[in-house]
């Protein structure tokens, strides 16, 4: 088996000063609390059961968010059925988080409209990406994140197992045979919002940012056309 891991622009998705991120937080969540704690999560609602495990990370909030009322959650998805998968916005409302979670523009999201700068600027903004998924390929906003410098909590499953350079991965309950026979994860809600309290308890530091951003950079596209690409091709 050839291994040829997936890359990332690591000029394009990269950490930004500390008075950057706040202008960032300040333009997208203006309403929100200038000592936010703000989870957030990348990913395509499609299909049902959720891969990306939306109902687990939305039930794992909202039982953080009861003790910590400086909890918001930016949700960087399609609300709405349209895409195959379940109604978020019906499940925000369902689980008593609404107030806390933002969804993206629909009209900008639908046409590209969140170019990489925009994207980068999301990343630097946030105190940790969410990423439970039930299994991954890659993970490509997992890598993206990091190169911005933003640590991480996702599932200890598939390819999410070897990219966490910065955070947590929660321990899987029973995995479940797929149609393709693989192996899903069943997520523990339980188990992101302990994680979600150990990122918020951790001490303000620079260290996070750094480790991510270090263990990015092995997977710069230039990084993985020398040392995967060429010698395939060759």
């Amino acid at each position: 088996v050839r291994y040829l891991p997936h890359g990332v622009d690591c000029q394009a998705f990269r950490p930004l000063l500390a008075d950057e991120r706040v202008a960032w937080r300040r333009k997208l969540y203006p309403d929100w609390p200038a000592d936010a704690f703000i989870v957030g999560m990348v990913a395509a609602n499609k299909g049902w059961p959720c891969r990306k495990s939306f109902p687990e990370a939305f039930e794992a909030f909202g039982m953080f968010a009861r003790s910590h009322p400086e909890a918001r959650l930016y949700v960087h998805s399609w609300p709405g059925t349209e895409m195959g998968g379940p109604p978020l916005d019906q499940m925000t409302n369902a689980l008593g988080i609404t107030d806390r979670v933002r969804f993206p523009n629909p009209p900008r999201l639908l046409t590209g409209g969140f170019d990489d700068e925009l994207m980068n600027g999301l990343y630097n903004s946030l105190d940790v990406l969410l990423s439970p998924s039930q299994g991954e390929g890659f993970g490509l906003p997992i890598c993206e994140a990091q190169a911005a410098g933003t640590s991480l909590i996702v599932t200890d499953h598939s390819a999410m197992s070897e990219l966490v350079g910065s955070g947590w991965r929660v321990n899987p309950a029973p995995l479940q045979l797929s149609l393709a026979w693989g192996r899903f994860a069943q997520v523990d809600p339980e188990a992101i919002r302990f994680a979600l309290e150990e990122c918020i308890r951790r001490p303000k530091s620079e260290v996070w940012r750094t480790a991510a951003r270090a263990f990015a950079l092995q997977y710069d596209w230039p990084v993985v056309m020398r040392d995967y690409w060429a010698p395939f091709l060759a």
